[in-house]
Parts: C-alpha cells; sequence; structure tokens
C-alpha cells in the first residue's frame, strides 16, 4: 500500500521489492538494458543467473538505476522495499552502509501483518488484491516463530544503523491506510 501511494508522486521512482528471491519485477521491461550495463546478457526478469547476479551486488542494480535517473535529468528519488528473505543479511548491511539510502520501518501490527502474508499464500496473489473473504488457519506455534525471525531480522537492522549512526524514520501502517491520504504520508515522511 505504501509503494502505491508513493507511485501517485513523480519525485519518487517505486521499484518495489527490488531485491526479490525469484525475479528482479523491477527490470521488467529493462532486462537487455540492465544486462547491456553489466556486459552480461539475460533471458528475463526470472532469469536464475540475472536473479543470482543481483543478490550477489545489489549496490550494481541500486547503481543502474540511479544512472538512469541522471540521464533523465530530473531529480528523483528511488524507493525500495526489503524484505529479510530478499538478501543474505551483509548483503543488506551493504545497501545500509550507502550515503544515498535512508531507511523507513514500516510497522504493523504483527498478527495483521501474519494473517495478511497467509491470504497472499492461500490466493497466491501478493499485491492490489481484495484478501477480505479468505479465512487461513492460524497456528499459534507458525505465528510465534514466524515474528521472533521477523523480529530478530529487523533488531539486527537497527543494530545495524546505530552502529554506523544513520538516523531511520518509522511510519505505521494504519496512521496512513485509514486516511488514504498522500498528503498525509508526505508529512510523515518530513
Amino acid at each position: 500500500y505504501l509503494s502505491k501511494m508513493l507511485d501517485n508522486w513523480p519525485a519518487f521512482i517505486n521499484l518495489y521489492e527490488l531485491f526479490h528471491g525469484k525475479c528482479i519485477y523491477a527490470l521488467s521491461n529493462e532486462v537487455q538494458a540492465f544486462g547491456d550495463y553489466c556486459n552480461k546478457e539475460y533471458q528475463g526478469m526470472c532469469d536464475e543467473t540475472l536473479v543470482s547476479d543481483v543478490h550477489e551486488n545489489p549496490e550494481q542494480l541500486i547503481e543502474y538505476f540511479k544512472t538512469k535517473i541522471k540521464e533523465e535529468g530530473r531529480c528523483r528519488t528511488l524507493t525500495f522495499k526489503v524484505f529479510p528473505e530478499h538478501l543474505d543479511f551483509e548483503k543488506v548491511e551493504m545497501v545500509l552502509n550507502r550515503d544515498d539510502v535512508s531507511v523507513v520501518f514500516l510497522k504493523r501490527s504483527p498478527i495483521e501483518s501474519h494473517i495478511s502474508m497467509l491470504k497472499a499464500r492461500l490466493s497466491g496473489k501478493w499485491k492490489q488484491e481484495d484478501h477480505t473473504n479468505i479465512r487461513p488457519a492460524l497456528e499459534f506455534d507458525k505465528f510465534v516463530a514466524w515474528y521472533e525471525e521477523k523480529g530478530s531480522w529487523y533488531r539486527r537492522v537497527e543494530q545495524v544503523l546505530t552502529r554506523i549512526g544513520k538516523p531511520s524514520k518509522t511510519l505505521h501502517y494504519e496512521d496512513f491506510t485509514e486516511s488514504n491520504d498522500s498528503n498525509n504520508l508526505m508529512f510523515m515522511l518530513t
């Protein structure tokens, strides 16, 4: 939802899940151009070599998009999401250490987040989908394990930010989904 709201602002180029584990969706129309940039040949955004190369060197993909923005001659900000399953933690640290990366945490009720994930898995659809009528079975032990795993990852990110002295911003999901107001989101980001 946050990503969709950012799409409404021309100052942002929203790349969604830039480092997804199965496909590099941000390159859906640019696989050949990125291949040329890297001096490699890829067969599509889900090419295993492409995904592996991006996960091995995530900064190269960031630099590719920065180069494109510079060529456009416009001042725009790249936005993307990173989840625990996207990159090895050492690569997450590499991205966090970049001077041109700012961090915004999106916090949501853990149980709501878990239920949303279960609904998406059941439907097989992960974005822009109404899952209201899907009723997943909740298993307490699985929820606790999921919660501990995600919490541990986020604490590690916070520790890295503290160590390198980089500030972060925290948004609460419910604060801007209820109002559905992009101006409210811009106010919270500043």
